[in-house]
């Protein structure tokens, strides 16, 4: 195309055939990927010049795209969700160059705000209560060293802060590199090294001593492996295909640092839908580990899994399962395991129903697993599919509970659990 902003060479280079190749339709979409996730341009295509196809197999092709402005302003806001909050509205302020001296380098500064809907047995007496405050530079390398490896250097502030879960402030410096690997738009894995300075003050006097014990400044030093592979037909209300995480963290040790800890998260959800049906079948298996790697440190508090609630187990409130100090506040654990069975199915227009069982826990530590502590509800939900997905209503039971009277819970969320 006729390019203002990019050079020939950062185009050239994300063709996967060069001239006088043989003609490859493969090569050719692949070719169009390549160039689109870029993020230089806006649309792009490969078209053969005319006539050029009746030559002989090595025709002639030009490109046909439409630049991004390389200079830009980002400002959104939203819903979201995640495992261990229900509902967050994030807001996001972004300024940077995506196309820095022309070769596809990106330049940015970022501030974000994340508010939390925080509510006990009513969930519609909610509260607003502010998470994370964050602010950070990032510069992204797409081709070192000749390879399509895009790597990132980014330093991120987090100023002081309640932290929601946990009966402390918090204060946290970041400094990370992360190596992406791209095979296509839905499959990647990424290398990332951190290096986090976490201060940690204000401790409540009646807090568990595994808060008290974290108290003050603290380094960690790791290295993180991961995977996702997206196969799933929709990323809002999938029917079929299936969704596939895997993370490898390692802390301390040769690295440095404070803390010495292994963490292993993994996710595997699939989704059936027959041809002449319109039910879909949909599951979800969910496990999370943490170990110290030394029999006289602990896992930081920072890093321990909270469970229960709209988007792991419905039926008890957010983040109430697992471990308990004396006044029966969770405080968190080092291995969980969550189950998730869901058949949906459309109702009237817009509106969807659907019939759900899950089953999960948290322990203090992997040796604390036992097959008869497990937590289970049932219930209904109803969806309203908009166009950011759906909106949720759900209401399950405590069919099976360890430390819970019996009971219910209804949940409001937006978006499916998995």
């Amino acid at each position: 195309p006729d390019l203002r902003w990019t050079k020939e060479k950062a185009v050239r280079r994300e063709l996967t055939f060069r001239s006088g190749s043989t003609y490859s339709r493969e090569a050719l979409i692949k070719s169009e990927e390549w160039l689109y996730l870029s993020g230089l341009f806006d649309y792009v295509a490969l078209e053969a010049v005319t006539g050029s196809l009746l030559v002989d197999t090595t025709p002639a092709f030009r490109i046909r795209g439409v630049e991004r402005k390389p200079l830009f302003i980002n400002a959104r806001t939203g819903l979201r969700q995640d495992l261990q909050f229900n509902m967050i509205w994030g807001t996001q302020v972004e300024v940077g160059d995506r196309n820095f001296t022309g070769r596809g380098r990106q330049l940015r500064v970022f501030a974000l705000a994340d508010i939390i809907t925080e509510a006990e047995d009513d969930p519609f007496s909610l509260r607003l209560v502010p998470s994370r405050f964050r602010f950070a530079g990032a510069f992204t390398e797409p081709w070192p060293v000749g390879l399509r490896l895009p790597t990132t250097f980014e330093l991120a502030y987090e100023p002081p802060i309640s932290d929601p879960l946990r009966p402390y402030t918090i204060q946290r410096w970041q400094g990370l590199m992360t190596l992406l690997k791209r095979w296509s738009l839905k499959n990647q894995a990424w290398l990332r090294f951190e290096y986090e300075k976490v201060d940690i003050f204000d401790v409540d006097p009646d807090a568990a001593e595994r808060f008290k014990a974290d108290s003050g400044l603290q380094a960690t030093s790791s290295i993180t492996l991961g995977m996702r592979r997206d196969g799933r037909d929709a990323p809002l209300a999938p029917t079929r295909g299936s969704l596939t995480f895997g993370a490898l963290k390692y802390a301390g040790g040769f690295l440095g640092g404070d803390n010495d800890y292994i963490q292993l998260e993994g996710s595997w959800s699939r989704y059936y839908r027959r041809e002449a049906s319109v039910n879909t079948v949909a599951h979800r298996l969910l496990l999370g580990y943490l170990q110290a790697t030394r029999d006289d440190l602990r896992v930081p508090s920072q890093e321990l899994y909270f469970l229960g609630g709209a988007n792991t187990v419905r039926g008890f409130r957010e983040n109430s399962l697992g471990p308990r100090d004396s006044l029966g506040d969770p405080i968190g654990g080092q291995f969980l395991i969550v189950g998730n069975l869901e058949l949906r199915r459309p109702l009237l227009g817009r509106l969807w129903m659907s019939l759900f069982v899950d089953i999960g826990n948290l322990w203090n530590r992997v040796n604390d697993f036992k097959m008869t502590e497990w937590n289970v509800g049932a219930g209904v939900g109803l969806q309203f599919m908009s166009p950011v997905g759906p909106l949720r209503v759900d209401y399950a039971r405590r069919v099976i509970r360890v430390d819970e009277e019996p009971g219910g819970q209804l949940h409001l969320s937006i978006g499916y659990a998995f």
